[in-house]
Order: structure tokens, then sequence, then C-alpha cells
């Protein structure tokens, strides 16, 4: 296992090791069988499990050895709240380690900063916005989209936000847990090394293939969240991911739903890094859930189906006018 996670998360040389002797459970091993287990309304999270034990404390996580971080997950394994079904707002947040908060302790982190703006936004108290997080770090379109259609009906939430990971990811589904390769990660002169499964990815792979596979997973996405009804959007941190103009790609992106899908260049204003110098820090986490709530608030329209909907829509449009950072991420940050 630590040969699999050193291969498969172990970027710029560090050892990626599962949390230390630091950490404490408060959730029974019963919980690790291979059947579905419930717990605090959701189901057990069922990728890169050593990580993610239900009720977890630890002060490492993956990349981040840096120790000044507390990671503190659910009862489901998770980071964050729990479903609250009495929660005004009900929001779900998908994707991978940006939408984890990997490297930056919880109140910075993208899932905080969206409930603080939300409940500002509408006038709510901030124990009526419920934000729950299903995001892992290292994870692949497949994860997301999977752990959506797994865990919808469980949220019930309002509004789905999707922090799309990069196209060189794919998940690899086997009996005791779900792993998600990402090709960027391997060195591929120790490739035989890894399990054959990660070789057999690794000769698969190609970027085309990773695009196809990336835009199919964001349009079933967007088609999940129409057919049930609810207001959705994909965030895209880094839109240089997907370059190609292949036809095999174009076919797939031009049925996105584009004023719902967000790219963005986060590091093209007052971006700061996370403590494990990977990831981005507390204030482009800010900037990030200012950047979602802008174009939710577009999205929403002025057409309340919700009683909050029409403040937020307000709150939206005075500070695009009035607070600088606004005016800056949609000069800088917006690239459609």
């Amino acid at each position: 296992m630590i040969r699999l996670l050193k291969l498969a998360m172990g970027r710029l040389g560090v050892l990626a090791k599962p949390p230390n002797n630091k950490t404490t459970r408060a959730f029974a091993r019963y919980a690790w069988s291979t059947g579905e287990v419930k717990a605090g309304g959701l189901l057990v999270c069922d990728g890169f499990k050593s990580f993610h034990e239900p009720g977890l404390v630890s002060n490492t996580y993956m990349s981040d050895q840096s120790g000044l971080i507390e990671y503190k997950l659910n009862a489901a394994g998770y980071r964050g709240e729990l479903p609250d079904p009495d929660a005004e707002i009900r929001v779900c947040l998908i994707g991978e380690s940006v939408a984890f908060g990997e490297g930056v302790d919880y109140a910075d982190a993208l899932q905080s900063r969206l409930k603080t703006l939300l409940a500002q936004a509408t006038g709510l108290p901030a124990d009526k916005v419920n934000i729950v997080n299903l995001a892992i770090g290292g994870a692949s379109s497949d994860f997301c989209t999977r752990s959506l259609a797994r865990q919808f009906n469980n949220v019930q939430p309002h509004l789905i936000l999707y922090v799309v990971p990069a196209p060189d990811r794919l998940e690899f589904n086997e009996e005791e847990d779900n792993v998600n390769y990402a090709f960027s990660n391997f060195d591929l002169e120790r490739l035989e090394e890894a399990p054959i499964s990660a070789q057999g990815f690794c000769d698969l792979y190609n970027p085309l293939w990773g695009c196809v596979n990336w835009a199919k997973n964001l349009l079933f996405f967007q088609q999940f969240c129409h057919m049930r009804g609810v207001e959705h959007l994909a965030i895209s941190p880094g839109p240089d991911w997907v370059v190609t103009q292949r036809p095999a790609v174009q076919n797939f992106l031009s049925q996105i739903d584009r004023e719902r899908y967000l790219e963005l260049s986060v590091k093209s204003y007052r971006p700061d890094v996370a403590a494990d110098t990977r990831h981005i820090g507390p204030e482009t986490h800010r900037l990030l859930a200012i950047a979602c709530i802008d174009r939710l608030a577009q999205t929403l329209g002025s057409q309340p189906d919700f009683p909050w909907q029409s403040k937020l829509v307000a709150f939206a449009n005075a500070r695009r006018n009035s607070d600088p950072d606004w005016k800056a991420i949609r000069q800088h940050w917006f690239v459609r």
C-alpha cells in the first residue's frame, strides 16, 4: 500500500503517508466492511480509505506533511458538516484537493468561505446554511460524479458545486477500495513497481483520452443536475487543463452549459500557497468563494425559486460595483 501511495500521490518526491499516531478515531472499525455503511446521514467515504476513516483527526493529509493543519473528518469520513435536512440552504460540494481544502485550515477552506458568504448575502444564521463536502484529495472526475450519484438522496441539496479535477486522472474500482490514479504523478522509470492496474492505466493513457473522459464526466454532472432540477456550477481553477481542439473532445465540449461552467485563472490575481506549498492558500480560497457566489447569482437570476434567492442576487450585484476584490476577480480570473 505504501508503494502504491508513493507512486500515485507522491508528486515532488513527497511520500504521502497515512495519518500518523497523532490521530484519534471516533468510529468503529466495522465501518470498513465492503458493504455500504451509513453514518451521520451519509454513506461512508469509499475513496482513499486510509486517509478517510470516519471520525479521524490528523495533522497530516496526503501531500501535506507540514504538521501545521488539523484535518478533522466527520462520522462518514469527509471533511466538514453532515447533512442537515432542516437547513434553509443546502449545498453539496464535490471535487478534489482544492474543494477538500488540502493545506489550509478548515475555517479558511472553500466550504467555510462559501458558508460565510451565503449567510451574509441572505441574512440567514450560519447554522441555517449547510455545506456537505464530498471532496477528497487526489480525486478523479470519475470519483466526483460517482460520489454525487451515490450521495445525492442523502444530501438533497439546493445547490451543487463541482470543483473539476485535472483530466489526467482515472478511478479504478476494486472490491476493497476505489483508487484514483493521476498520470502526472507516476515515475515512469519505476512503473514496474506499481500495481498491475496502475501499469495498465499508464500504458493506455494519453492526453486526448483524458480530456474525453473529463468532458464526459462534466456532461454527466450537468445532466444529472438538470434532470433533478437542482441549480449547479462546475468550476475549473486551471483553464489550461483542456487545451485540445480535436473533434473527439469538441464533440463533448460543444454540449456543455457554459453558463454553469466557470473557467478561472486563479494564479493571475493575488495568489498564495497552502501549508504544503503545492495547493492554493487561504486568500485564494476566499477569492474562489467570491467567484462562485458571483456566477451563482448570475445563473439564479431574479425569479426566486427559494426565499433567499433574490437576496443573494442583490448582494452580488451590489458587491460587483463596490468591492475591489469582486471587480478584480471578474477582470483577472474569469476566462469566459
